[in-house]
């Protein structure tokens, strides 16, 4: 079936942009919008104290540090361990930061395979998301 010389016409005409003022929502004083657009629907009320406290609870590095320490302490001794806790807190502050500017910056309930699938990139978006989600 041919297409009439007015329909080809009609194809090529770029189509309308849509007004984007009127897709913003309605903002009340107070009421906090995130990037995506969505309303906050819980309240924020971690402070710095009940972060690192959730932080330490939820890290499954220490069951791994106490089947380590006998090794630690032959090796290093007491010093070893203290130095080395120093250090891999330092290390868990900048991987803390990093995950905190990626929630900041693309929230998502999806979390770890959803930001392995943006930040890589179109051409290793998906084989890192599959690598992060198994």
């Amino acid at each position: 079936m041919e297409m009439t010389p007015a329909e080809s016409e009609e194809k090529k005409q770029p189509q309308e942009a849509p007004d984007y003022d009127e897709a913003v929502p309605d903002i009340s004083v107070g009421q906090f919008i995130n990037v995506s657009g969505h309303p906050q629907e819980l309240d924020r009320n971690f402070g710095f104290w009940s972060i690192c406290a959730i932080s330490i609870v939820a890290d499954d590095a220490w069951a791994a540090g106490a089947g380590s320490l006998v090794t630690s302490l032959y090796d290093g001794g007491p010093p070893g361990v203290l130095y080395e806790f120093v250090v891999v807190s330092i290390f868990y502050f900048f991987i803390g930061a990093s995950l905190a500017e990626l929630a900041s910056a693309i929230p998502s309930s999806a979390a770890v395979y959803h930001w392995a699938s943006v930040t890589p990139g179109p051409r290793w978006s998906r084989v890192c998301s599959w690598y992060a989600g198994t």
